[in-house]
């Protein structure tokens, strides 16, 4: 009897080392997204007013606007060790969220890529640990996707921001 439940033990351990669970960003973020941040034919970072014209009640000029938010900054990312960097730490958060999610949207960062002529913008909000994608190749909600992701990654975004001589709006 021993011998037959080791076996059956040993046979259920095969199985579910054979098993995948995926939780990769491409399960998380359609493939037209992420070729686009891996290999754009320019990539600009943006510093963003957290507070958005709708809440003001004000109307921003349109080389001020950036989905709703105010530009603070911008800044071109032409190396291609740093855009890299950016784009693998922005999927990472992607793919370290946890589910959770607060009921603000106060994005500090932004980025727009473009290639092949269209444009792809993401605003993220690490305090509510959403990010909002704007292309309009996306079918989702007329061009606009919301996703999670996590705050783990800020701290070396918001570095490299920083470091292209950005300055982040205050919490």
């Amino acid at each position: 009897m021993k011998v037959v439940l080791a076996s059956v033990v040993a046979l259920a351990l095969v199985v579910l080392g054979c098993v995948t669970f995926r939780n990769s960003v491409e399960d998380k973020l359609p493939t037209s997204v992420i070729r686009t941040l891996r290999f754009p034919d320019s990539l600009e970072i943006l510093t963003l007013d957290p507070t958005s014209s709708k809440e003001r009640g004000t109307v921003l000029p349109a080389e001020r606007d950036f989905h709703g938010y105010a530009i603070l900054g911008h800044a071109p990312l032409n190396d291609e060790a740093t855009r890299s960097e950016l784009v693998e730490l922005v999927l990472r958060g992607v793919q370290e969220s946890d589910g959770r999610v607060a009921a603000c949207f106060n994005p500090r960062h932004g980025i727009r890529a473009v290639k092949d002529g269209k444009v792809l913008d993401m605003l993220i909000c690490y305090e509510c640990l959403q990010i909002e994608i704007h292309c309009a190749a996306l079918e989702e909600e007329k061009g606009r996707l919301g996703v999670l992701t996590s705050s783990s990654v800020e701290p070396e975004v918001s570095r490299l921001f920083e470091a292209a001589g950005l300055e982040l709006a205050p919490r």
